[in-house]
């Protein structure tokens, strides 16, 4: 119970005892207060009027009421938006808000707590005293009593190293001195004659047998035993100067070097560890030995020494860097100074990662827990040190922070989760009930949550149910997006933690429905299913008239070539061989004329020649190309048998790439082309023959001679009991082509065919196919 008094100099503010008595003289606070509230942890906060914020309460759990060891007060000068305070609140996390004239403050505990050092104190080393209290060298040393630091007579000038050894006595170290401070008094050792005008002290660790190795700023590591010094180390070790040292369990000596360089000394006999025995953390800054555990810190990392060498240690998350600062606590936790803060890492964690190499957790704190800086990176050192009552203090390059394990703030408390907004086409969306959106709308999701101890640290996750399995960790992100999503009802879930990694696993819900356009609704996609059996239908009549025009002009060629036969057999073949039947007939009535029958002998055998040729012409002419042939061998071929035992010349060029045909519609332009070059070579007594093929968008086919033409009557009507002209014509028209016939007398003759590229190429199948594609991608 607080009680108030109207005292000497004003109003009084004082905490009862116990035992019902009023407080104690020196316990009253004073001042014009406006406004009282006693915290959950039993400190007490005071606003006044025009003086600021007084906080009166101590940061031990075991303090009682009444035993409030600290009393600070906040002004303008410090931050405060005003000296005029005017309401005190404190909210469900333990964080205080405080309202004044000018504005709203608040105010939470913080795990780290600095020392009050002098204003200007630099360069600072800290370690356990011999009674278990804190010494702090800053050139100066000093030691703290409670809360308070309080300066000490100087062993030595300008403190750079402190050490405690394993018996209880502070060595320390200075430009020119090393001093041993014990319960009886303080030692002072000379250093060696031998050094450079630069020898600062380095480190410091003692041996088994009570000597002292001293590492010498550029002068290497020397030991102190027996009253004398003696320079010690491997041979590669003489000169460079160790950054640490340390002493193990059995009494070896270890010193830390930089390039990944370490080395130890047991009594006996120098070992050194590089690279080969897994030495990687660049410099050695820190170095470290508890129980049966060794340490090693640097630039990139922490290292453990198992089973003779060193091994590296895998953290989750982002890795420890420039360590300058190792302490093990009696739990096992392992506590680093960094230049990213403090790290904090499970002895558990620490021994199974040893064995499997797992990425170790770990807990960081840094300016958000109150610790603000940076180590030194060399020296002084250490940077780390525990006192007997549990409390740890890490140094910077300006402060030391105290840090009690015990009394970290926790915060217990389930951060709750709101949807703020949802926002589509730049339009805010009520979130009271189901949000409706138009088809394929980019969606954005505002969120927040109620944590202010350390917002900074609040981390979110979210999924979009209906849409996604697995949760997006947004981590501070405060908003989700999501775009061109399909319609359909969806539920939109975000979970949040607070600053200690507390879940609110619930969190907040928002549903969304987003609506269909109207190329997304059932009834579309049934027209659509319907268009394209229509399609698939019309392309399946399609192809069975194409099947069915490719039958009949196969049907109408075999008719034609039939009565082709019958015409050419009638006009040449047929004429010849009933000509040499009626010679015959007269050799045999005038056989006893042997000059006759001499005569008859050889038209017939002249007759029957030209029945041969009759007779191949009309082979070649009937011969079309089939599946393993093509148009230009064809053509080809039939030249070479047409100009057998002829002199001729002869022009053959193709143009363009040959395509696939379609077999009856090749079938009728080989035809066409070998009458023409036939006509050519037996009836235009031309002495050269040109052909051009050209495979472009359309087909055409150009059979040219320079001989002595055709008159226009026999252009148009063919020569009488001939049918060539009339069949080239008649299978130019079944196929839909066009067939020009161009003469002159003594100029020669010029046949153009030109047969359409859609009917002649196959292209059916793949226009189809390309067709059916199109729909398909249409309707995804």
């Amino acid at each position: 119970m607080w009680v108030s008094r109207l005292g000497p100099q004003g109003m009084e503010l004082g905490p009862m005892e116990p035992s019902g008595a009023m407080p104690l003289a020196d316990s009253w606070i004073h001042g014009q207060f406006t406004d009282v509230l006693e915290t959950r942890d039993g400190g007490l906060w005071l606003g006044t009027l025009k003086h600021g914020l007084i906080w009166a309460h101590s940061r031990r759990e075991t303090s009682k009421l009444g035993a409030l060891s600290r009393v600070t007060t906040f002004k303008g000068a410090d931050g405060l938006t005003s000296d005029t305070v005017r309401s005190i609140f404190q909210d469900q996390e333990g964080g205080v808000f405080i309202a004044t004239d000018d504005g709203l403050d608040y105010f939470r505990l913080q795990a780290f707590v600095p020392l009050p050092l002098p204003k200007g104190t630099q360069e600072i080393a800290v370690s356990r005293d011999s009674d278990g209290t804190l010494l702090v060298g800053a050139g100066n040393l000093m030691h703290l009593d409670g809360d308070v630091v309080r300066p000490l007579a100087n062993p030595v000038d300008h403190i750079q190293s402190i050490y405690r050894d394993p018996l209880g006595s502070v060595w320390l170290g200075g430009t020119s001195l090393l001093a041993q401070e014990t319960p009886t008094g303080v030692h002072r050792v000379r250093l060696p004659q031998s050094l450079s005008s630069m020898h600062n002290i380095q480190a410091i660790a003692t041996g088994k047998t009570g000597d002292v190795w001293v590492s010498f700023i550029g002068n290497g590591v020397q030991r102190y035993s027996n009253g004398g010094w003696q320079k010690m180390g491997p041979d590669q070790f003489h000169k460079p100067t160790a950054i640490v040292e340390t002493r193990d369990e059995s009494g070896a000596v270890w010193f830390g070097y930089t390039n990944n360089r370490v080395a130890a000394f047991d009594g006996t006999r120098f070992a050194t560890f590089t690279e080969q025995e897994g030495v990687e953390v660049g410099n050695v800054t820190a170095i470290a030995a508890y129980h049966d555990h060794l340490w090693i810190g640097g630039d990139r990392g922490l290292e453990a020494f198992v089973g003779g060498r060193f091994k590296a240690i895998r953290f989750s998350g982002r890795s420890p860097a420039n360590i300058s600062g190792i302490l093990e606590t009696s739990d096992g936790r392992l506590w680093l100074n960094t230049v990213n803060g403090v790290v904090e890492v499970d002895g558990t964690e620490l021994e199974a990662s040893k064995s499997n190499g797992r990425g170790v957790a770990h807990r960081d704190f840094d300016f958000l827990d109150g610790f603000v800086g940076a180590p030194e990176d060399i020296r002084p050192l250490p940077t780390v040190a525990g006192t007997s009552d549990g409390r740890l203090f890490f140094s910077t390059v300006h402060r030391v922070y105290e840090l009690d394990p015990r009394d970290i703030p926790k915060n217990p408390v389930i951060p709750k989760v709101l949807i703020r907004d949802v926002v589509s086409g730049g339009r805010n969306c009520p979130t009271n009930g189901t949000v409706v959106l138009p088809s394929a709308s980019d969606l954005q999701v505002e969120y927040t949550a109620f944590s202010y101890t350390v917002p900074q640290r609040v981390r979110f996750r979210y999924r979009l149910e209906g849409y996604e399995y697995q949760w997006h960790d947004a981590g501070q992100r405060r908003q989700a997006f999501y775009s061109k999503l399909p319609p359909g009802t969806y539920s939109f879930h975000v979970a949040a933690s607070n600053d200690d990694g507390i879940w609110n696993n619930d969190g907040a819900r928002v549903e969304i429905a987003i609506m269909a356009a109207w190329y997304q609704t059932a009834w579309f996609r049934l027209l659509c299913l319907l268009a394209l059996c229509a399609v698939l239908w019309a392309a399946h009549r399609m192809r069975l008239r194409g099947i069915s025009r490719v039958l009949r002009l196969r049907y109408e060629a075999r008719l034609d070539e039939r009565t082709k036969i019958a015409r050419d057999l009638h006009d040449t073949l047929l004429q010849t061989i009933q000509g040499s039947k009626i010679l015959v007939e007269t050799a045999l009535d005038q056989s006893k004329d042997s000059s006759r029958l001499l005569e008859c002998l050889n038209k017939l055998a002249a007759w029957l020649d030209q029945a041969t040729k009759e007779g191949r012409a009309v082979l070649i002419t009937l011969r079309a190309p089939d599946e393993e042939d093509s148009l230009v061998l064809a053509l080809k071929r039939a030249l070479d048998e047409f100009s057998a035992n002829e002199t001729r010349g002869v022009d053959f060029a193709v143009h363009g790439s040959a395509r696939k045909m379609h077999h009856g519609i090749c079938e009728q332009i080989t035809h066409i082309g070998c009458e023409a070059v036939r006509n050519a070579y037996y009836h235009s007594a031309a002495d050269r023959i040109s052909i051009e093929l050209a495979f472009g968008r359309n087909l055409t086919l150009r059979v040219a001679d320079n001989g002595h033409g055709m008159a226009e009557d026999t252009l148009r009507g063919g020569r009488p009991g001939h049918f060539g002209l009339q069949g080239m014509r008649e299978r130019s028209t079944a196929i839909g082509s066009e067939l020009n016939i161009i003469s002159v007398l003594d100029h020669g003759t010029e046949v153009v065919l030109t047969v359409p590229g859609e009917v002649v190429y196959e292209r059916e199948q793949i226009v189809f196919r390309k067709l059916l594609s199109w729909i398909l991608s249409f309707r995804d």
